[in-house]
């Protein structure tokens, strides 16, 4: 990495072709600008269900600081994070379409189409770029890598160079032997955990001590806290009836409905899968843990598909971490995207 750190937020407004509003965080360094779009990498990040855009930033703190060695035999020109349209910042921004077109469904090809619209857009819109002349790597956790993967079956396909899939969270077909269970499971937890708190602060030290949260890197967690909560509804009632809490920026019947997409528990995204992997490299990365794919979905997706060339480049596993490892390890996530891209070897040097 050769100079500093800049983020910035970018913004792409509801079309016709699109009727969400797509938030984005990108990360570039002050020396990003002497790369040229077909010499360096960008990196597209999507994320897990419940968290937000923000979540990867420690992540790619560190695999930015990993490139500054000077040792990398790739460049990377910018990164950025999409948000899932009913999570984080975006679901206040969407708060009023989504009642209106959605109220308790979500379905997972939102977050398709919300990448898609991104990442088509022209040079005046969204992040005022063209990514068809850069060479796309997409990262994706959980939901976020089963969007990347159902990009597949979109009419017109965004040309990835590789796909980095991290705990990738949808049944193989229809009915596979624990996964619906699973992901009941995960709402009946939506429906009872937490969303309101007197403060950040508050709300800060109740997740840490929480059963599920006090497994995460507490820089990750505090940025959950800072761009996941806001200021509760009941903060707007004059006094003395108001409240100035926070609370979840997703509800829970939107959360809850995230889980319910059919694209998650009827098999669909497997074929997509295979036909990603026998396109263009594949990556897996699983935690140790199966908290959530059970040992025979996993092996399903990490063995040779039914066509040749259709398995993944590779499969890794992180040690000590469950399905949320890009929260609970996310330096080495950082180090296995490096160790990832490394292996490409397709340019010499480093930001």
């Amino acid at each position: 990495m050769h100079g500093s750190l800049v983020i910035e937020k970018c913004h792409l407004e509801p079309s016709i072709s699109y009727p969400f509003h797509v938030l984005a965080t990108r990360y570039s360094t002050s020396g990003s600008s002497n790369i040229t779009e077909r010499d360096g990498y960008t990196l597209i990040m999507t994320h897990a269900i419940g968290t937000h855009k923000e979540t990867w930033e420690v992540t790619i703190r560190h695999f930015l600081g990993i490139c500054n060695t000077g040792r990398s035999p790739y460049r990377v020109k910018e990164l950025y994070s999409i948000e899932n349209p009913n999570h984080g910042e975006s679901a206040l921004l969407n708060a009023d379409i989504i009642q209106a077109q959605c109220k308790d469904s979500w379905s997972t090809m939102e977050y398709v189409r919300a990448v898609k619209a991104f990442l088509s857009a022209d040079i005046h819109h969204g992040a005022r770029v063209n990514f068809s002349e850069r060479k796309l790597v997409g990262i994706g956790h959980s939901i976020g890598a089963v969007t990347l993967i159902l990009t597949q079956t979109l009419t017109t396909r965004i040309p990835w160079k590789s796909i980095i899939v991290i705990e990738p969270a949808f049944s193989p077909t229809a009915g596979f032997s624990g996964v619906s269970e699973r992901g009941s499971a995960m709402q009946r937890w939506v429906w009872l955990r937490r969303d309101t708190w007197l403060s950040k602060k508050h709300a800060l030290k109740d997740l840490q001590e929480s059963p599920v949260f006090d497994q995460w890197d507490l820089r990750v967690l505090r940025l959950y806290v800072e761009y996941v909560l806001s200021d509760h509804p009941a903060s707007k009632i004059p006094l003395p009836n108001k409240f100035n809490g926070v609370v979840t920026s997703i509800s829970r019947d939107q959360e809850a409905a995230t889980y319910r997409s059919k694209y998650l528990s009827n098999g669909s995204p497997l074929q997509p899968f295979y036909r990603l992997c026998a396109e263009v490299p594949v990556h897996l990365i699983w935690g140790d843990r199966d908290e959530v794919m059970l040992a025979d979905a996993r092996a399903l997706l990490s063995k040779p598909g039914p066509e040749i060339g259709s398995s993944p480049t590779s499969v890794r596993y992180v040690r000590d971490a469950g399905h949320m490892l890009v929260q609970q390890k996310p330096e080495l996530i950082a180090g296995y995207i490096h160790e990832i891209l490394s292996s490409m070897h397709i340019v010499v040097s480093v930001l």
